[in-house]
């Protein structure tokens, strides 16, 4: 990535610097880079971020992707670098997931329980990792189209309020990157956090219990750190929170905790530096606007180009008059009346702060007196020889000040070489102590590894009661699930049973009235036999003499007798039948009622 890194410029200017195919690689390498972010490897994250870096100057993240509407004398390469930029909305929330995720895993660990937060002392590695990431936030961000830009704040207010950190390390990285974003686009940076922080914090501060509170929550330190970092920007857009912010800075330059008072004091500072400042607002690398391309300019004929210093158009902060009066309401509300030697006895780094904040006023309102022959607004916000008179008598009330902080400040440096001194007793018993309490320590590690191998053995018992127990779940679903079948198979056996039983009995109905009307059918021929014979004997009787015609009908009725006993036979042996299958069908049934009742 370093030998990329330093020939990024050749790369970007494609023909003329000669390598056309240099463009079309540059957003693959940016994504390519993005896994470096590592929150486990602190080296080859730097290195990720100065690469970021060294590009992100020279490339404006524009999506380019219709320039071939607009522009129809692209070549092969532009075209294809036109096409990759659409990727660039991708890089950005990507970079910013990196970024998060260094941030989450980058949260101070305390070693002991009553340890505040405000008492610990941040590495020099994250000190380093905070400028880092800084700086290359600001380089991409700087670079960004308003419509990135947009969804790039979008995603990172989400972040930022979805939880509270702890404000000296991942709250401080936090905190820098609000402070990117307030400055790069303050009006809609400050819209976005200004109010609720605002709210929030009149919220936790509306309690006479919570401003005297020496162990503030971590809610509002956190709060007070994002609301110092937002100030720090455009002071004109500023302005119009002003009447927001006052009412949180009475309360909060009341509080009673140093670390939340120290945070206050650097809020107001913040604000000193956006009102009366002169510096760059913005210094992208085309003086071009974001917003046109591509259809009035071509941002990737522009990469890795330089200019310049008399060409470049920088847009710079001048405090206006608004400004001034602003900052001087605030100079006498807060800073004119203080009792510095009541207030601010033994504490230090609250003095430090204070006098910072002084400086940066006193910077603004120098000049003026020393250059008081200039042409009247040549400032802007003092113009004409009235008002350099009043800043005269406001300089030498600020040079006195600043003597008897000087003198105090003597005084504390006195202090403090005492408590040093105090300090180096206190390391010395504090040693002693270690040496003593070295021997617990070691008991303390052996009951501990125990406690170890106890809780080892516990966790393999329940591995395998959680395998034993899963095993038996295993077993319950299947008994159900045959018990369900089983069900199924016994339902749809009852309802084949109940159609068989109601056909059978409609068989057995039918075969009843067939054997009752073969009954009367041989009934009747029993009769016919015996009117026949019974016919026979009185014609035997009355007709002796016609023995020939006698003998022939005697036959012919023979014939017929048989045939009649024939069919009366097969009539008897079909009904002999049908008592046989109805008792068969019978016996069924009953089987198929004792099954039935069974189920």
């Amino acid at each position: 990535m370093s030998a990329v890194a330093a020939v990024a410029r050749p790369m970007l200017q494609g023909a003329h610097g000669d390598y056309p195919e240099g463009p079309t690689h540059v957003v693959p390498l940016l994504l390519a880079v993005l896994p470096g972010l590592d929150p486990n490897d602190i080296k080859k994250t730097l290195v990720t971020l100065h690469f970021i870096l060294i590009f992100s100057w020279m490339v404006p993240y524009i999506d380019c992707s219709s320039a071939h509407e607009h522009w129809p004398d692209l070549t092969e390469e532009e075209l294809l670098t036109c096409e990759s930029t659409a990727q660039f909305e991708d890089f950005v929330l990507v970079f910013l997931d990196r970024l998060f995720t260094i941030i989450e895993s980058s949260v101070m660990e305390h070693v002991r329980l009553d340890t505040k937060e405000s008492d610990c002392v941040r590495s020099k590695t994250d000190a380093v990792m905070e400028t880092a990431i800084s700086s290359a936030a600001t380089s991409v961000l700087m670079q960004c189209s308003p419509k990135i830009f947009k969804e790039a704040l979008k995603k990172f207010k989400a972040f930022a309020n979805e939880s509270t950190y702890e404000t000296n390390v991942s709250g401080s990285m936090i905190g820098v990157l609000l402070k990117v974003f307030a400055r790069i686009d303050s009006e809609s940076t400050l819209a976005a956090f200004v109010p609720d922080l605002c709210e929030e914090l009149n919220e936790l501060l509306s309690t006479e219990e919570a401003i005297r509170d020496e162990n503030p929550q971590r809610d509002l330190s956190y709060s007070l750190v994002l609301l110092m970092n937002v100030v720090e920007c455009d002071g004109v857009v500023l302005l119009k929170y002003i009447p927001q912010i006052i009412p949180v800075l009475d309360k909060a330059l009341k509080l009673h905790a140093k670390y939340s008072l120290i945070r206050a004091c650097e809020i107001l500072s913040h604000m000193f530096t956006s009102l009366c400042f002169v510096d760059l607002k913005e210094w992208r690398s085309s003086p071009k606007d974001y917003g046109s391309a591509p259809q009035t300019w071509l941002p990737i004929r522009e990469w890795g180009r330089g200019c310049l210093l008399k060409e470049a158009d920088f847009k710079w902060h001048v405090p206006c008059e608004e400004e001034a009066a602003c900052a001087q309401m605030l100079v006498d509300r807060y800073a004119k009346d203080i009792n510095w030697s009541k207030q601010l006895t033994g504490e230090l780094g609250l003095i430090k702060v204070l006098i910072s904040m002084s400086q940066k006023v006193h910077s603004v309102l120098c000049p003026v007196v020393f250059f008081d022959d200039l042409p009247d607004g040549m400032y802007g916000m003092w113009g004409g020889t009235q008002a350099v008179l009043i800043v005269k008598e406001k300089t030498l009330e600020w040079e006195e000040q600043k003597n008897e902080m000087k003198e105090q400040m003597h005084s504390v440096s006195k202090k403090v070489e005492k408590l040093e001194e105090e300090k180096s007793m206190l390391v010395k018993e504090i040693e002693v102590i270690k040496e003593i309490q070295t021997g617990e320590a070691k008991v303390l590690e052996e009951k501990i590894i125990i406690m170890e191998k106890q809780k080892i053995e516990m966790d393999n018992k329940i591995q395998v009661n959680i395998v034993e127990v899963k095993k038996l779940e295993d077993e319950k679903i299947f008994l159900l699930n045959e018990v369900d079948a089983l069900k199924a198979a016994l339902m749809e056996e009852t309802k084949n049973h109940e159609e068989n039983t109601i056909m059978w009995e409609k068989q057995k109905i039918e075969l009843d009235e067939q054997v009752q009307a073969y009954i009367i059918k041989t009934e009747k021929v029993e009769d016919e036999k015996t009117k026949l014979t019974n016919e026979i004997e009185k014609l035997k009787e009355i007709q002796g003499g016609e023995a020939e015609r006698h003998e022939e009908r005697t036959f012919m009725w023979e014939t017929l007798k048989i045939e009649l006993e024939e069919q009366v036979q097969a009539k008897v042996l079909i009904v002999e039948k049908l008592e046989g299958e109805k008792s068969k069908l019978l016996a069924v049934n009953e089987k198929l009622k004792e099954t039935h009742m069974e189920n």
